[in-house]
């Protein structure tokens, strides 16, 4: 979550229009939290999906595309945070990731479903590869939305994911997706 690269790069060549799978590598320690980034040496344009899996409890697995390129905006169509109204306790988190070099500021706002601000919060990534969580918001019972802006024109990535953790075994409880640039 510093920024700071873990173990060693993973090189390797992909056919044209073929899949490959990148397992996580055994020099990255149980229980990381950050971010990979996976470039294309010989600039050919890739497509990806991630997935993180878990063998406890009742959210086995969240996948989503992965993000390409970066944008200064980025814009969040749904956020809940501690909403109950559909007997569930759905919460979202997102992970802003530095997609340029250098210190990138970033400001996340809220906003309810009318469209007014409800809260903003900054944050600033010191290099590439840096990341910072937005979650736990303490908005009461929030269904909303959520815009990221560089307030330096740099670019930036997020994947968010939104959880429901009182849903019952066999339901939908857990899904992941990226932040739009529109």
């Amino acid at each position: 979550m510093n920024g700071n690269q873990q173990g060693q790069t993973v090189v390797d060549t992909i056919s044209s229009n073929s899949p490959y799978v990148l397992y996580n590598p055994a020099q990255i320690p149980d229980g990381f939290l950050g971010s990979i980034r996976i470039t294309s040496t010989n600039g050919k344009p890739l497509v990806g999906q991630m997935s993180e899996a878990r063998t406890t409890g009742t959210i086995i697995q969240l996948m989503s595309n992965l993000a390409l390129g970066g944008t200064a905006t980025i814009h969040l169509p749904l956020w809940y945070d501690n909403y109950t109204a559909t007997g569930g306790n759905w919460v979202s988190g997102v992970n802003v990731q530095n997609a340029d070099s250098g210190i990138n500021n970033i400001t996340a706002t809220w906003f309810d479903q009318a469209g007014n601000p409800a809260l903003t919060q900054t944050a600033t990534l010191n290099g590439t590869y840096d990341t910072h969580n937005f979650y736990d918001t303490a908005l009461n019972n929030f269904v909303g939305s959520v815009v990221i802006q560089s307030t330096n024109g740099k670019k930036i990535v997020a994947v968010s994911n939104i959880l429901n953790y009182a849903g019952a075994a066999g339901a939908d409880t857990a899904m992941a997706f990226n932040g739009s640039n529109r």
